[in-house]
């Protein structure tokens, strides 16, 4: 059993300014709620954004960038999705306006992201492709580097692996161009998963060693699927190295990979005891397909006895 997954960064950035569209100064609250959230200080933002009253919102110009920043605050704190309508709303004036493609790029990309995530795989892929379509010609740094990381895992999750590795690449380029160390460790562990499904054992040490010198950058909640990424790979080259992650991650944070990832490693020492407890933590995951490979190894454990 090793259980991988790619892992999408926060895209954290701190930078505050005042648009203006159709010559108005934008709503200042709304302003503030978006430095927030590019700072990523998402709570507090999602609570301004529960404080501005309809009444603040005297446009259409308000009325879009206040649904635009809502539906991104309520996806990055795993709320329930906005309507629908409101995205629509704010891409439809977006369209019509014809010049802030920054904010009509994010507003499919948040669209894509709901959709894709809810089911509806291709009006999502379609909507993240009109993202990447507009951001073309965009400076926005943090729009690009979003889009093309969540494209990368869009292709990982249809099997489309080389094309995951595609944008993993360019996801790693805005991270470079940024500076953001979170996002390159983030660039650099999708890198290594997929170079290790395409068969390319050298990549994938490449970007691992790569991904484990900036890991102190990474955020806590990060670290560990970071960490037993780097354990899964290391699992059959170092199964020393790996247990060391793995119980790194139980002690501290624990995820549900992990726990079948470490009992591998004693099912294969023949520590068949230390193994079955910890794949039967795993069978109650509610990953589906981690609780079917635990209950294969369990079943290969059985075996073995």
């Amino acid at each position: 059993m090793k259980k991988v997954r790619l892992i999408i960064a926060l895209f954290v950035s701190v930078q505050l300014f005042v648009c203006c569209t159709n010559g108005e100064r934008t709503n200042t609250s709304l302003v503030q709620v978006d430095s927030l959230l590019r700072g990523g200080f998402v709570d507090s933002a999602y609570n301004k954004l529960g404080s501005v009253l309809p009444s603040q919102l005297r446009s259409e110009a308000d009325s879009s960038y206040y649904f635009l920043l809502h539906a991104q605050a309520s996806y990055r704190m795993y709320k329930p999705a906005d309507p629908m309508k409101w995205l629509d709303f704010a891409i439809r004036y977006y369209l019509k306006i014809g010049h802030d493609a920054e904010k009509l790029a994010s507003a499919y990309y948040y669209k894509g992201m709901l959709l894709y995530e809810n089911g509806d795989v291709r009006n999502g892929v379609l909507n993240l492709k009109n993202a990447e379509f507009i951001a073309a010609k965009s400076t926005d740094t943090e729009l690009r580097h979003k889009i093309f990381e969540s494209l990368s895992v869009v292709n990982d999750d249809a099997g489309e692996f080389r094309m995951a590795i595609s944008y993993a690449k360019k996801s790693l380029a805005e991270s470079e161009k940024s500076g953001n160390v979170n996002w390159l460790a983030h660039a650099y562990n999708n890198l290594a998963v997929l170079s290790s499904k395409i068969g390319r054992s050298d990549r994938a040490s490449y970007y691992l060693k790569m991904c484990t010198s900036v890991l102190r950058h990474v955020p806590s909640k990060d670290k560990k699927i970071v960490l037993n990424n780097v354990g899964a790979y290391l699992m059959h080259t170092n199964a020393t190295l790996a247990k060391r992650y793995f119980c790194q991650i139980l002690q501290t944070s624990p995820i549900d990979e992990a726990y079948g990832n470490l009992a591998t490693i004693y099912m294969n020492e023949g520590n068949y005891v230390k193994a079955d407890s910890l794949l039967r933590i795993a069978l109650r995951s509610a990953d589906m397909q981690i609780r079917c490979e635990a209950m294969w190894t369990l079943c290969h454990l059985q075996q073995k006895r």
